[in-house]
C-alpha cells in the first residue's frame, strides 16, 4: 500500500534561523522604504536653486551694443602688406527702415597728438602738432551711404548714383546738418558731424605714422588718385569714381575709407592755427559738438545754423581724386563754404550724447 507522505518538520535549530532571517528582511526592507522616504522629503523641503537673472544687454538709446570682429593691416614703406591682424570693436545699428542699418564704432576717449611733425612728407602749415584729450564718442563705421541718405532724406543728390552702399557725395554742410537733425529726430539720439578732433583721433586709432596703414598707401586698400605716389610707395590704379564703403581694411578702431573715397565734413569752423583754438580743443575737444547739440535741437534753418560762425568749414581724409599726400590722417582742407557742393564731399555722423544702460 502507498504510505502517505511524511511532512518533516523543520528541526527547533533550523526554525530558529528562519526567524532570524525573516527578522533581518523585514528590518531591511523599513529601512530601504525609510531612506527612500526621508530621500523624498528632503528633497520637498530644499528649495530649488534660483537661476541666475542674465545679465541686461548694454544699449544705446534702445540700441543693443555687440561685438564685432574686423581685420586691419600694416603696410611696409613701399606699400606691401606685412602684417595683419584681427581685432574686435563694440557698436551699435540704428535701424533707419527697409533693412537699411547705421552702424556707430564705440571710440574710447583718449589724449594723442593732434597735427604732424614737421618732419612729415607733405606736411601744410595748418597742422601744427598739439596734444589733445577727447571723451569717449560713437562714429559712423563707414561714411554715410546712398541707401543710408535715401532712408532719411527720401533723395539721392549723388553724382554716381549707384545706390546702396555707395557713399552719398555732393551734399554740402548745410545739407549735413539737415540730416543729422532728422536723424536725431527718428531715433532719439544726438547726431552731429565730427569735431575735426574727432575725426584725427578715430582716423588715427593709435598710430602716429601719416596713414593708420603706415607711411604710405597703396592702392589695394584705399581709393585715390595711384598715378601718383608717397614716399616709396608705387603707383596703382585711378578708379575715378567712389567705391562701395566697406571695400579695403579697416583702421584700428574698425573704421573704414577713412583714407580717400570722398572728403569728409566736419562740424568745426576753420581755424588755421587750431593750437590757438583752446575752447575747441585743448581745453574741451567735444566743445563744438555740444553747441551743434543745441543746434539740431532747434528747428532747421540756414539762419540758425549762420550761429555758429564761420562760413568756412573742415573736410578731412581727401577722395577718389585726390593724390596721396591729401589722404593723411592731419590733412585739413578749408577753401570750401558751409553750402558748397563736389561730387568728392560726402561725410559720417557722430553720437556722443547717447546713453549707455
Amino acid at each position: 500500500p502507498i504510505q502517505p507522505t511524511q511532512i518533516q518538520t523543520p528541526s527547533q535549530p533550523q526554525q530558529k534561523n528562519r526567524r532570524k532571517f525573516l527578522q533581518y528582511l523585514g528590518y531591511g526592507g523599513i529601512g530601504v522604504v525609510s531612506v527612500g522616504v526621508f530621500a523624498v522629503i528632503r528633497k520637498l523641503l530644499t528649495p530649488s536653486p534660483i537661476p541666475p537673472i542674465p545679465s541686461p544687454t548694454p544699449t544705446v538709446g534702445g540700441f543693443p551694443l555687440e561685438t564685432f570682429s574686423f581685420e586691419t593691416v600694416k603696410v611696409d614703406p613701399q606699400g606691401n602688406i606685412i602684417q595683419r591682424q584681427t581685432k574686435q570693436g563694440t557698436q551699435f545699428a540704428v535701424d533707419l527702415g527697409n533693412d537699411v542699418f547705421l552702424d556707430m564704432v564705440q571710440i574710447p576717449g583718449g589724449t594723442f597728438m593732434m597735427g604732424s611733425p614737421e618732419s612729415e612728407e607733405g606736411r601744410d602749415d595748418d597742422e601744427a602738432q598739439q596734444q589733445v584729450t577727447v571723451d569717449d564718442f560713437y562714429i559712423g563705421k563707414y561714411e554715410v551711404t546712398q541707401e543710408q541718405w535715401q532712408a532719411i532724406m527720401g533723395n539721392n543728390p549723388a553724382s554716381f548714383k549707384k545706390g546702396g552702399k555707395y557713399p552719398v557725395e555732393k551734399v554740402s554742410w548745410n545739407d549735413c546738418q539737415e540730416f543729422c537733425e532728422k536723424l536725431s529726430e527718428k531715433t532719439g539720439l544726438t547726431f552731429t558731424l565730427p569735431t575735426e578732433a574727432q575725426w584725427e583721433y578715430a582716423c588715427r586709432a593709435g598710430t602716429t605714422t601719416p596713414f593708420y596703414y603706415g607711411e604710405t598707401l597703396s592702392t589695394d586698400i584705399a581709393n585715390y588718385n595711384g598715378k601718383y605716389v608717397y614716399g616709396e610707395s608705387k603707383k596703382g590704379v585711378y578708379r575715378q569714381e567712389t567705391t562701395e564703403v566697406g571695400s579695403f581694411p579697416a583702421n584700428g578702431f574698425g573704421l573704414h575709407d577713412m583714407h580717400g573715397n570722398v572728403w569728409e565734413w566736419c562740424q568745426d569752423d576753420y581755424e588755421k592755427n587750431y593750437q590757438a583754438n583752446n575752447k575747441n580743443f585743448q581745453q574741451d575737444a567735444n566743445k563744438v559738438t555740444a553747441n551743434a547739440v543745441m543746434l539740431v535741437s532747434a528747428s532747421f534753418a540756414p539762419n540758425i545754423l549762420l550761429a555758429n560762425n564761420s562760413q568756412y568749414k573742415s573736410l578731412r581724409g581727401g577722395s577718389w581724386v585726390s593724390i596721396p599726400n591729401n589722404c593723411r590722417s592731419a590733412i585739413r582742407v578749408n577753401d570750401y563754404r558751409r553750402d558748397d557742393h563736389d561730387y568728392t564731399f560726402g561725410f559720417r555722423v557722430v553720437c556722443v550724447f547717447g546713453r549707455t544702460l
